[in-house]
């Protein structure tokens, strides 16, 4: 029996330890029924025990510790002053701010070259990753999170996250085909349809036969030719329509006229908004169609952690290498400056918070598609003891709001597409009371015609 509560104990305590067990159960014998594993005492105790320590772990005292963290300058993420033994920026201003809540020596290590890491043939590594894999600092200020080299590094507790777009700026052209896209095809379809049934409804309404003394004075019988030219004149309040044509049937062509007023108010009230309205065409929408189908240089930053990714997407749609396409720079600020004096030329693959960073002093580009999602963070040598500490201080930055109020004082209000509100064609439903009205007309014509016939009838 004790060796069986022993064993059980090393069980629950191996649980404890690795899985946190906290809404854990257990058979109670004594009471015949599950209970709760932390109101027993001896677990209880493990648990609180075991608390204790991962916290211990995670909130090491830092004082006198030596942190040195090392990065290329990046405009608003990353910048040296004060001969660069001080930092600011989105990432770089919270090493001071974590340095004095945690009572470390913070210590910035400037590189010129801005280069992520490459790996050499000698197995070695070049960059930011190399200064970590050789001891020169203990943290590069800026990461993404790249799964291929958590061999090599560890992460912190992420930033924000951000993603991979290509930055071209639009061209805002007129819509010449307003005439056509001004209403909806099944607008059009009812206008139609209502011209060619009222033209033929007119010509076969002359043709029932009436008496010469109940016929109208001037009255004068038109061909079907004559019905569809007049009936469009009047539909388009355009050209002359004579006086017997108009009159032959009064409140039909009263409530065509009503009608074509109406069609015409609801299509010149959206006409001077549609001509004067300019859309935005995007010259690609991909990498493939970049490539394909418009000869736009693409811009890409060569110290970028994806440099290796968008490497392996430089082959076209007919199986060639275009990596002649793509230039790679080296410092991420002339490719800003770049594209901006020549944006016919040029699109950009950038990060989507380096952008925010830079474009407050660019120019404007819009952003399309979305590669390479990742998570901000900073990288930490793979022996660095206090990660779980530094963790637990990002977390409270988070908490505070310190840190979404870092990135929005440097990097600005989050840089998103908005959507151009799209011309609304005219629909059947917005206009169908107009169609109600020529409707009540046609009824009201032809309950007047039988009025007519039965009163000549009865009369006769």
């Amino acid at each position: 029996m004790t060796a069986r509560f022993f064993l059980t104990v090393a069980i629950f305590l191996f649980a404890i330890s690795n899985c946190y067990a906290v809404h854990g159960i257990i058979w109670r014998k004594q009471k015949q029924e599950f209970v709760q594993l932390f109101s027993i005492p001896q677990f209880a105790a493990l648990q609180k025990e075991n608390i204790a320590k991962h916290r211990a772990m995670e909130m090491q005292d830092m004082s006198g510790v030596v942190v040195k963290a090392v990065y290329y300058e990046v405009k608003n993420i990353v910048m040296f002053y004060d001969n660069d033994t001080k930092v600011m920026g989105a990432c770089g201003e919270l090493w001071p701010v974590l340095a004095e809540y945690l009572n470390f020596t913070f210590i910035p290590v400037k590189i010129e070259e801005q280069i992520f890491g490459t790996m050499l043939k000698n197995g070695t590594y070049t960059g930011l990753v190399g200064m970590l894999a050789q001891g020169k600092a203990d943290v590069i200020m800026r990461s993404g999170y790249f799964k291929d080299r958590t061999s090599l590094v560890d992460y912190t507790t992420p930033l924000w996250k951000s993603a991979f777009h290509i930055y071209v700026r639009p061209e805002w052209l007129f819509d010449n085909s307003w005439v056509f896209t001004l209403l909806s095809p099944e607008m059009w379809f009812f206008v139609v349809c209502s011209f060619v049934i009222l033209s033929f409804f007119g010509y076969f309404l002359q043709k029932i036969p009436m008496d010469k003394k109940h016929k109208r004075k001037n009255s004068v019988d038109f061909s079907l030719g004559d019905h569809f030219f007049y009936s469009f004149a009047m539909m388009t309040a355009r050209g002359y329509i004579p006086d017997s044509f108009y009159n032959k049937f009064k409140i039909l062509s009263l409530s065509k006229s009503i009608f074509a007023w109406l069609i015409l108010l609801a299509f010149s009230s959206h006409l001077i908004y549609r001509m004067t309205n300019k859309q935005m065409t995007l010259p690609f929408t991909d990498l493939q169609t970049l490539f394909n189908n418009t000869k736009y240089i693409l811009l890409a930053f060569r110290g970028s952690f994806s440099f290796e990714a968008l490497n392996s997407k430089n082959i076209d749609s007919n199986g060639k290498n275009s990596f002649a396409r793509i230039h790679f720079i080296d410092n991420a600020e002339d490719m800003q400056s770049k594209i901006c004096n020549n944006l016919k030329k040029y699109a950009m693959y950038e990060i989507e918070d380096r952008y925010m960073a830079l474009a407050r002093s660019g120019c404007p580009l819009y952003a399309m598609g979305s590669y390479n999602n990742t998570w901000i963070t900073f990288a930490v040598r793979k022996d660095f003891r206090y990660k779980k500490t530094i963790n637990s201080a990002i977390i409270k930055l988070r908490e505070t709001g310190l840190l979404n109020g870092l990135k929005e004082y440097w990097l600005g209000s989050k840089r998103t597409n908005k959507e151009p509100i799209n011309f609304k064609m005219i629909d059947f439903h917005q206009v169908y009371l107009i169609f109600l009205i020529l409707c009540y007309g046609i009824l009201i014509s032809l309950v007047i015609l039988v009025l007519e016939n039965i009163t000549y009838y009865n009369t006769k």
